[in-house]
């Protein structure tokens, strides 16, 4: 007897179990399903700066006559292709120091029907106070009716201006260790062998090209300031 009822039993609760999870599933999704949950949609549109690295600009390397000179930002996007111009609002994050700098930008950024890339325009002025001091404006990307701001960490944009030789963003571990610590006088070298402050050491500094350009540094240095360069200082002038 008892054996039937304890068959009894379990066959109700094999009946039951089933039924009671389905309804609990149904309850919690129902649940959910009253709030609203942000997900990637095709119709999506983000914009972004193309890396957090400062845009640094210095009229030191051009003529002196030369007293504006133009620059293009890269703003990368996620976003379906349109056939037809959209925008992309900026605002300054934070203004430049000095009253007398001054940098300019377009804005809103344009979008042209069918790009899958932007670029800020920016224009800067070589003032006075810029012969002793670097200045910096911070840009970011803001909400607009066409764009939202896309990766963290890339919707802000530190654009530099000076009338002096800026440090390069290559100068430095390895690179610093074997040039030695960063001062204007090395890099007016360096502008004088290469024409460029760009990276002229090919795949790395002891690469065949490398050795090279370090080789033509020093042989330049010892030449016009009497000394390998890794040793130049800005107390050094020319013999």
């Amino acid at each position: 007897m008892n054996m039937k009822k304890n068959k009894s039993r379990y066959s109700l609760v094999n009946l039951l179990l089933p039924a009671w999870c389905f309804m609990m599933t149904t309850m919690m999704f129902s649940a959910c399903s009253t709030d609203t949950i942000d997900t990637w949609t095709e119709e999506t549109a983000l914009a972004w700066f193309a890396d957090d690295i400062p845009f640094n600009y210095t009229f030191v390397t051009e003529p002196e006559q030369t007293t504006q000179m133009v620059k293009m930002i890269d703003i990368q996007l996620a976003t379906p292709v349109k056939n037809y111009p959209r925008k992309i609002n900026i605002e300054v994050a934070q203004p430049l120091h000095n009253p007398q700098s001054r940098i300019e930008f377009v804005n809103p950024v344009t979008v042209e029907a069918g790009a899958q890339s932007a670029q800020l325009q920016v224009t800067f002025y070589r003032t006075p106070n810029l012969n002793n001091e670097v200045d910096t404006l911070v840009l970011r990307i803001i909400p607009s009716d066409d764009f939202q701001p896309g990766i963290v960490g890339l919707t802000e944009k530190a654009v530099v201006v000076s009338n002096t030789f800026l440090r390069p963003e290559w100068w430095k571990g390895d690179t610093a260790s074997t040039l030695g610590e960063f001062c204007q006088t090395k890099l007016k070298v360096y502008y004088a062998v290469f024409g460029t402050v760009d990276f002229m050491f090919g795949d790395s500094l002891w690469s065949l090209q490398g050795q090279l350009a370090t080789y033509k540094l020093n042989e330049y240095s010892k030449a016009h300031y009497g000394k390998e360069f890794r040793y130049l200082t800005d107390s050094d002038l020319p013999l």
